[in-house]
Parts: C-alpha cells; sequence; structure tokens
C-alpha cells in the first residue's frame, strides 16, 4: 500500500466522523443550545394626562424579542393589569403598597409573534375617575410558548 492508497482509505474514515461530529454540533446548537431559546425584554411606563378635565392614563409599552428565534404569542393570557395605591394620609411609617386591581386589558392584538430582534411599541389611553395623591401600577405579561415574561411600571402623579 502506497502513501495515496493510504491517505484516501484515512478521507474515507475521516469524512464520516466529521459528517456525525457536525451534526451533533447542529444539533446541540439548534435544539438543545440556549442561544435560541426564546427571550423578551419588556419595558412599561405611563403617565397621568387631562384631556378636557377627564384623566386618562396613558400607558406606553415596548416588546423586545432579544434572542434568535421568533416568539410565538398566546394573545389570551398575555395582557396588561393596571393597579391603584392611595398612601395613607397619617402614616409616618415605612409599609408595603396595597395595590388595588382596577382593571386587565388585552394586549398586542395586532400580533401573533414576535421576530427575532423585532421591537413592538405600543401606546394605550385609559380613563380614570381620580388623579390627587393616586399612585399607579401598570403589569404586562407575555406568554409564549410554555414561558411567560412580566414588567412593571410605576406612574406617579405629576399635575
Amino acid at each position: 500500500m502506497n502513501a495515496i492508497e493510504i491517505l484516501e482509505l484515512l478521507g474515507k474514515i475521516v469524512t464520516p466522523l466529521a459528517i456525525l461530529v457536525g451534526g451533533f454540533w447542529a444539533y446541540y446548537k439548534y435544539i438543545k443550545g440556549r442561544l435560541f431559546h426564546p427571550r423578551l425584554e419588556l419595558y412599561i411606563d405611563g403617565n397621568i394626562i387631562l384631556l378636557g378635565t377627564i384623566p386618562h392614563l396613558l400607558l406606553n409599552y415596548e416588546i423586545k424579542n432579544i434572542g434568535l428565534s421568533k416568539v410565538d404569542l398566546d394573545k389570551g393570557a398575555s395582557g396588561i393589569r393596571v393597579m391603584k395605591y392611595n398612601p395613607p394620609d397619617d402614616s409616618l411609617e415605612i409599609e408595603s403598597a396595597d395595590w388595588k386591581q382596577i382593571g386587565s386589558f388585552p394586549v398586542l392584538e395586532k400580533h401573533s409573534w414576535v421576530e427575532s430582534k423585532e421591537i413592538i411599541k405600543e401606546r394605550s389611553l385609559f380613563s380614570i375617575n381620580e388623579i390627587s395623591k393616586i399612585v399607579y401600577r401598570a403589569d404586562i405579561r407575555i406568554v409564549g410558548k410554555g414561558k411567560s415574561w412580566e414588567a412593571l411600571g410605576i406612574i406617579l402623579n405629576n399635575q
């Protein structure tokens, strides 16, 4: 057996091994790797505005897909929850806020998924019945297949 025949034989052995190693690497990266797991980054904030004499809560929210795969949304389980807190007038102690839920609303009604690196920005306007001494809290929850993401924003009355 000469050197050329030995190299050809080695090539026939190494080539299938290289294909198998490449296949395992691809499986690990695309199926098992965390790089392609769905990842969203959420942000929500807002402010209180007066339209005429009627107070309104204007919420701004942003959903950013920071992962490398598309995230399918479960619109029925996703939404915004708005709560209010009236601080006590006579308390001088630090205490945990007691939030009262005043409403839940759908979110991303025109979207069924978020593409990789896509940013979705939306605004919602809600009428409210009082603004003096009230702090509002808005929670956003986005649900995908088997995973959920949450963020909250505190809205102070600057009127």
